[in-house]
């Protein structure tokens, strides 16, 4: 009689080894999916922010937002005549270069806040509510109602859908979400030439509009001097004890609000009549965020900066340089959309 040969059979270690190797494979597996769908929500959120570019750049060139008188008048008007105590007073350093060739006040095109009763000046310093920025806030005359700036300021693909699919209608107009507004920032190369009007337009996600809060301005200070200088990468933002940190964070973005005061040309620099001033008004993206320290926080930029946010001239008081910049927040890109076309 044939026997047949014995054949082992699988132990239990074995068993609990596969299924190991298997939870293994099958936990990287896993990971992908999560990971994909924050790719694909990237993804989504770069695609509308770049429609959203064209759309607004067309919008403001359809519009000529650049020239109409609302938005250059404060392009020459002293911005902050009335801020607190060592502000550049108005007819003094609060003045444009007369000669004109110098940078003009930058100004910010945000009917949403100014609608919602929000400050009219970007920005505000924790511990001084009353502190206005040197960069106003203005809307068109035209933008009159929120129905108005939803439909020039926001994205209208932006739809809310049923769980079948089909777009929402609440009464009987269609339901929107309202995640995608963008304001402009615009200034000229050379106050005298309108033909040299920069425009920015800023995108923002999930950002209050009903009922709007006044983005917070910081001190800064440099890595290597008392104030940031051109070409650093990192600085560091200040603020007072008590005052809630600045929620900045990778990917967020800030805008230098910096205030220098310039001489005019064949003065002697001796008297606050002797200067003009402007503000900086450049955008920087956040790339790394130190842990905050006591009441500072080191960031530092994609782009080393293309301005001093100090003065480096010496100037008689009362004149002051504010090296200073707003976080702004729920900002997802911002678009430099070059001069006037």
């Amino acid at each position: 009689m044939t026997r047949t040969p014995h054949r082992r059979g699988i132990t239990l270690i074995e068993v609990l080894t596969a299924i190991f190797i298997m939870g293994v494979g099958m936990l990287a597996i896993l990971v992908l999916f999560p990971l994909g769908a924050l790719n694909m929500a990237r993804a989504l959120k770069d695609d509308r922010c770049a429609n959203i570019a064209i759309t607004a750049d067309a919008l403001a060139t359809a519009k000529n937002w650049r020239a109409i008188g609302t938005i250059t008048n404060a392009m020459s008007k002293a911005p902050n005549p009335n801020g607190p105590p060592g502000t550049p007073p108005a007819g003094k350093c609060g003045e444009l270069d007369p000669d004109g060739g110098a940078q003009s006040y930058s100004v910010f095109v945000d009917p949403f806040f100014l609608l919602g009763g929000a400050p009219d000046r970007l920005g505000q310093m924790p511990s001084s509510p009353t502190y206005r920025s040197p960069v106003p806030r203005v809307r068109p005359n035209s933008i009159s109602t929120t129905t108005l700036a939803d439909k020039y300021f926001g994205l209208l693909d932006d739809l809310t859908f049923n769980p079948d699919g089909s777009p929402k209608v609440t009464g009987n107009k269609l339901e929107r979400q309202g995640q995608y507004t963008w304001t402009y920032l615009f200034r000229r190369r050379q106050t005298k030439d309108a033909n040299s009007t920069e425009m920015y337009i800023v995108v923002y996600y999930g950002r209050a509009v009903l009922s709007p809060l006044a983005e917070q301005a910081y001190n800064v200070q440099g890595a290597s001097a008392a104030t940031p200088v051109k070409g650093e990468t990192s600085f560091t933002l200040t603020w007072n004890a008590g005052d809630e940190p600045p929620d900045v964070r990778r990917g967020s973005w800030l805008l230098d609000i910096s205030y220098r005061p310039q001489q005019k040309t064949g003065t002697k620099g001796t008297s606050p009549t002797d200067y003009y001033g402007y503000v900086n008004a450049e955008f920087y993206r956040v790339v790394d965020v130190g842990s905050p320290a006591g009441t500072t926080r080191t960031v530092e930029v994609e782009t080393p900066l293309r301005q001093d946010m100090g003065s480096t001239i010496a100037y008689p008081a009362p004149l002051v340089a504010y090296p200073r910049v707003v976080v702004l927040d729920n900002a997802a890109e911002v678009f430099d959309r070059g001069l006037a076309r």
